[in-house]
């Protein structure tokens, strides 16, 4: 192969860069979840299940980051989700802009390069700091987002074609599946009846979210100017998928250094957000990540694309959010107050869109 080639997006036999993971975030073997049934009492537990959700708490209460191994969602599935991404965003900006992204009540179609601007500082509400910061440092970014396909719901998705809406949203309804398995599991591992996230998550308030980071110049990446500046994740959990371009890395809150979170074929990478750190009193770590320089330069000396998927999962817009009560104890005062789920995404997004 000639080395000096662009890397091929979807040819896992391109894949020539490091694919150890670093030691903050294991690789968990999924199956469990995914063939078995899930469990509805701890009596239907298998020694497996109880296994992977130990191995899962074990790692989302440190680093706040897994690999998913086993995960059942078919490669061809991924791949094809991927060719989708990449036809959409190689449109030009006006036929993009038609299905522009308008409001975070909605937070749904075409986010341009520039509109959003991912920091740390919006959980403090510091959204005009994170607004000068982008007219600095913008995100050199773009996505597409996508909600619940709800004919009763006041905000409809915006489909870049026609064609492109049963593959979508068949895409949305079996990570929508993934949802409910991993937060089973981390309720298993977490003592909880396995339940006992469902009723918080019937309605599907997640977002499916397609992202393009074009070729730019190495010089354009900079200590402040990122493809995604370091941030927390606003929901639950997240699963990303990465092609393998790289450029992810995770904050190792043992050393304070960023570390590379390497694609690593056959998994998916998911991690805790804030919501779930909030349900926990801190005891899971929704943890800092960040999209900087991949790990090399293409011949025109240009940094490749980056793609990516990512299903954001939150609970439902009217759910109250409030700590489980066992991370609670004299040692560990409850640090937070119950929130509304969909008041809390919603302010969080208002902080970071332009």
């Amino acid at each position: 192969m000639d080395s000096s080639a662009p890397p091929t997006l979807f040819n896992r036999d391109n894949f020539t860069l490091e694919t150890q993971p670093p030691k903050i975030i294991p690789i968990v073997d999924f199956s469990s979840y995914v063939v078995d049934s899930l469990p509805d009492s701890e009596s239907k537990l298998s020694t497996k299940q109880i296994q992977t959700a130990n191995n899962l708490i074990n790692a989302f209460a440190t680093s706040g980051f897994v690999y998913l191994t086993n995960h059942g969602v078919p490669q061809d599935v991924i791949d094809d989700m991927f060719a989708l991404s990449r036809d959409f965003f190689g449109k030009s900006v006006e036929e993009k802009e038609k299905i522009a992204w308008d409001s975070v009540e909605s937070n749904r179609g075409y986010v341009s390069l520039g509109k959003e601007k991912l920091s740390d500082l919006d959980k403090e509400g510091r959204g005009d700091e994170i607004k000068i910061l982008n007219e600095i440092s913008p995100d050199l970014k773009e996505a597409f987002d996508l909600g619940l396909d709800d004919p009763t719901s006041p905000y409809q998705n915006k489909y870049p074609s026609p064609a492109s809406k049963p593959q979508l949203d068949s895409f949305f309804e079996r990570m929508r599946g993934m949802h409910e398995k991993m937060m089973t599991a981390i309720a298993v591992g977490l003592g909880l009846t396995p339940t006992f996230f469902h009723p918080f998550i019937q309605r599907g308030g997640n977002t499916l979210r397609l992202l393009h980071y074009p070729p730019v110049l190495p010089t354009q990446i900079t200590d402040t100017s990122r493809r995604c500046g370091a941030h927390t994740d606003y929901g639950s959990v997240t699963f990303l998928f990465q092609d393998n371009v790289g450029g992810l890395e995770v904050l190792d809150n043992e050393s304070g250094a960023f570390v590379r979170a390497v694609p690593v074929p056959g998994t998916i990478l998911v991690n805790v957000g804030d919501i779930l750190q909030r349900w926990t009193n801190d005891y899971l770590k929704s943890n800092q990540h960040r999209v900087v320089k991949p790990y090399s330069v293409v011949s025109d000396g240009m940094l490749p694309a980056r793609y990516s998927i990512a299903y954001f999962c939150d609970p439902d817009s009217d759910a109250l959010v409030e700590t489980v009560g066992k991370f609670v104890t004299h040692e560990n005062p409850n640090k937070y107050q119950p929130v509304n789920a969909g008041e809390y995404l919603r302010a969080r997004l208002s902080n970071t869109y332009i």
